[in-house]
């Protein structure tokens, strides 16, 4: 029987790393899963090693962390931008302007986009990163990203300051003159984009809801059982799930229910998932991903196409650790036995 147990780290890394301290000192966990966001990852990371606790990261980040204990089952910075990026450079003439939050995650992933952009040789238009609390005003942003002239507009805002962007920016008639790329959830990052009659706007995400195959309408319907009313069914519930399910997988080819167990098995496993069969990579522990491009409109994500499998950038490999200075998390989830 798996027992999930669940601690709110309260986006604090000092609460996450005393949360970790404890979890390393009871036998009966087997591994975390979590948390949400890097401060906090990294905050506990170490504690965790040590102790040999595998840590099953699903949140996407901005890659560059590696470890023996550590596993990552959602994107890296490549995954989303070789899709998304090209498809808005194909379709959309004319420059690209980047906005994003002022914290690691938006700047490695434009790190990415622009290596994209000059390898087409197309043109940057302009680059802006607002306080990852959001602003008051963002009528100096919209008027920045107006005088650019820019033609497509890559965002990498979280929810609340890409909800307050977008309202802002509608009202102040942007959009018809500007496509737009979404970076972080589809399904929950897009709100007030979906009620813009007539927008171009695209994401890339390794699980969507609207996907139609047999398996991912299963797992979307059997999660809507335990949802709220409304709540979208995300790629983080996805990405949660198949960490589950690939933990339940190495301890079962193993025949053995331990953390050595579920560290060993892991690495380079293949397994399946609501979107078809994805390999752990041996070297790098993180997971190759069926990516989806989607248009996104009024009635959610209408995905373009067959999913893209890419395979994660090897920015490190298990042998070390690439360290930066990150920001924000919110909950962990220790599981035992």
């Amino acid at each position: 029987e798996l027992v999930i147990d669940y601690y709110d780290d309260e986006a604090e890394p000092a609460r996450a790393q005393s949360i970790a301290a404890g979890i390393s000192k009871r036998a009966d966990y087997l591994a975390v899963l979590g948390p949400i966001t890097s401060a906090c990852r990294d905050a506990v990371s170490p504690l965790l090693e040590d102790a040999g606790v595998p840590l099953l990261y699903a949140t996407d980040y901005e890659g560059g962390d590696c470890g023996p204990s550590r596993f990552f089952f959602n994107s890296v910075p490549n995954q989303v931008t070789i899709p998304l990026v090209n498809h808005l450079l194909d379709q959309f003439e004319g420059g690209t302007f980047l906005l994003g939050a002022d914290y690691v995650w938006p700047r490695r992933m434009f790190e990415s986009c622009q290596r994209i952009i000059a390898s087409r040789n197309r043109q940057m238009s302009g680059e802006r990163y607002i306080p990852l609390r959001g602003l008051s005003d963002y009528s100096p942003v919209i008027d920045e990203i107006r005088e650019s002239e820019a033609k497509i507009l890559i965002q990498a805002l979280p929810g609340q300051e890409s909800e307050q962007f977008v309202a802002a920016a509608r009202g102040a008639d942007l959009f018809p003159d500007i496509s737009v790329g979404i970076l972080g959830s589809v399904s929950l990052y897009t709100k007030s984009i979906r009620a813009i009659a007539g927008i171009q706007a695209f994401g890339c995400s390794p699980f969507l809801q609207t996907e139609r195959s047999p398996a991912a309408m299963n797992f979307v319907m059997k999660a809507r059982r335990f949802a709220p009313y409304g709540v979208s069914i995300s790629a983080y519930a996805a990405t949660h799930c198949n960490a589950l399910k690939a933990m339940a997988r190495a301890c079962m080819a193993l025949q053995d229910v331990s953390r050595k167990a579920v560290i060993s098995g892991l690495a380079g496993l293949e397994y399946e998932t609501p979107t078809g069969k994805l390999q752990i990579d041996a070297a790098t522990h993180h997971t190759s991903l069926k990516m989806h491009l989607a248009k996104i409109g009024a009635e959610g994500a209408n995905i373009l196409g067959p999913p893209e499998l890419i395979y994660p950038d090897r920015a490190c490999t298990v042998g070390g650790v690439a360290a930066s200075a990150r920001a924000g998390a919110e909950l962990s989830r220790a599981l035992h036995i």
